[in-house]
This record gives structure tokens, C-alpha cells and sequence, in this order.
């Protein structure tokens, strides 16, 4: 593993919940210098990375590899209203629903046009 790319996205994390290295500490239960080492590719454990991940809401694939598709971030959800909100956690159910049959791609398909719709009011 690249821990000292690790390390950086560890501080961005932190930097983006505007969290100095021993707040940040305290929330995962580590010393500031523990957490300067762990921002520098020093020092991290498995324990910490996963608290890091619970505590942070990030994706432990995304503080491994880098990957922003995999970053867990809701905060986009304050924008939404209650109705278009639930509309998004239906569709997610009916997406995992889908994708187990056989015409789960038109039937899929169909179901994002009908959503569309029911969110612009149309």
C-alpha cells in the first residue's frame, strides 16, 4: 500500500471537516502526533483506518485507493426536499430490486423516466 497516500488523503479528510490534527485525534482516539504520523505515511493501523471511515462517514476504499467515486458524502441531501429525498432512497431500493431479474435494465430505465418526472413536477 501507498501509505503515504493514504496519509494525505487522511489530513484532506480532516482539513475538509476543518478538524486541527488533535480534534481529529480525539475523535479517533489518538494522540496529535499519532495523527501527524498517520497524515505523513508513517504510522496507521487497521483500527485506526476504519475508525477514521466511521467516524468521518468516508469510504475506506476511497482512504485506500483514492477512489472519489466510492466517498461517502451526504451532505448534498441538505438541499433536498423530504419528498424528493425519499423519492431517492425508493429508487435506490428499487434499483438493488432491478438489478436482480432479467429485464432489470428496461424495467430500470423505465422507472428513472417516471421518477424524472414525479421530481420536476411533471
Amino acid at each position: 500500500m501507498e501509505w503515504e497516500n493514504i496519509g494525505r488523503r487522511i489530513k484532506s479528510i480532516r482539513n475538509e471537516k476543518k478538524m486541527t490534527q488533535t480534534q481529529f485525534g480525539e475523535l479517533i482516539n489518538v494522540s496529535r502526533q499519532n495523527v501527524s504520523k498517520i497524515e505523513r505515511g508513517r504510522r496507521s493501523s487497521v483500527e485506526q483506518i476504519d475508525a477514521i471511515c466511521r467516524k468521518t462517514g468516508v469510504s475506506i476504499v476511497y482512504v485506500l485507493y483514492g477512489s472519489p467515486d466510492f466517498s461517502i458524502n451526504i451532505d448534498f441531501l441538505n438541499d433536498f426536499s423530504s419528498l424528493q429525498i425519499e423519492i431517492c432512497f425508493d429508487l435506490l431500493k428499487r434499483l438493488a430490486e432491478f438489478i436482480k431479474t432479467p429485464n432489470g435494465n428496461k424495467m430500470l430505465l423505465r422507472e428513472l423516466v417516471r421518477q424524472k418526472s414525479l421530481w420536476m413536477g411533471g
